[in-house]
Order: C-alpha cells, then sequence, then structure tokens
C-alpha cells in the first residue's frame, strides 16, 4: 500500500522495497512506480541467502551473527528455504547469481541494492549483473515456487 501511495506522489522520485525469491508481495507496486517514471531500487534481492548449504553450519562467529539475523527478522523464510535448495544445482550460476539475476530481470526493477563484507561474494554479484538471462526452466520454477507461495 505504501509502495503505491510513493509510486503515485509527485515528492518522490524513487522507491526502495524489498523484492527477492521469496517476497514479491510489492511487484504491483513497483510496476506502478515504474510506470509513473519512478526508479526502483530493490532491498534483499537474494532473500537473505537462506539457500545457502551452510546457513545452518556456521564456521565463523559472522556466519553465527548472519544466522541469528535470520532467525530473529526473517524466519518465517526458513520455512520455505528446501523448495529454493535447486538453486545450488544449476551449472555454471551460483545460487547467489540466479536470485539476483531474477530480480534484476523483472519488469520495473533499475536496481538491486546488495550489502556484502566479502569481495569475492561482490564480484559474484557484479558477474550475475552481466550475465544473460536466466535459463528458461529455472526461471519457470522460481515463478511457479512464486505462484504457489502468492496464490494462498
Amino acid at each position: 500500500e505504501i509502495v503505491r501511495y510513493v509510486a503515485a506522489s509527485p515528492v518522490f522520485d524513487c522507491i526502495m522495497t524489498t523484492v527477492n525469491l521469496l517476497e514479491r508481495g510489492n511487484l504491483a507496486g513497483v510496476a506502478l512506480a515504474s510506470q509513473a517514471g519512478k526508479a526502483v531500487l530493490v532491498k534483499s534481492p537474494m532473500a537473505h541467502a537462506v539457500f545457502s548449504p551452510s546457513l545452518l553450519r556456521p564456521r565463523r562467529l559472522s556466519d553465527l551473527r548472519y544466522l541469528m539475523r535470520i532467525l530473529k527478522n526473517y524466519r518465517w523464510m526458513l520455512r520455505d528455504r528446501a523448495s529454493l535448495m535447486f538453486l545450488n544445482e544449476v551449472p555454471g550460476w551460483t545460487a547467489a547469481q540466479l536470485a539476483l539475476r531474477f530480480v534484476l530481470s523483472l519488469p520495473g526493477v533499475s536496481c538491486a541494492v546488495i550489502g556484502t563484507t566479502k569481495a569475492d561474494h561482490l564480484r559474484e554479484c557484479v558477474d550475475a549483473s552481466s550475465r544473460e538471462e536466466l535459463p528458461e526452466a529455472i526461471r519457470q520454477r522460481i515463478e511457479e515456487l512464486g505462484s504457489a507461495r502468492f496464490s494462498k
């Protein structure tokens, strides 16, 4: 609702909203904002990496802190984690690249805001932004996941 308000307001030039593999409830607002000529910045485009095989096996203090943040703020994402694990099995892509590329390919999305403390993760994201479109079978599987989740 707030995204729709901002999209219609002449006061704002851009909006920032959450869109990712598990959160797509704002897509109508993204479309409205884009149609109104506003830039759309997407935060959390990689769904807090809940698809990471190592998420539940922290090895460093920073891993544990990240897991605790998910447990505190995004516990519901862990329920849907299993449905995303296929992303780790796509040849030539990392799961993070697939997640980011998916969000960047959505109509109306201008930019994805990412945060990382590791240079190799940043390189991985930069690479994802310049890659070709997602493999069609993967895109369809992600779309089906969203359809099942958001039709409830």
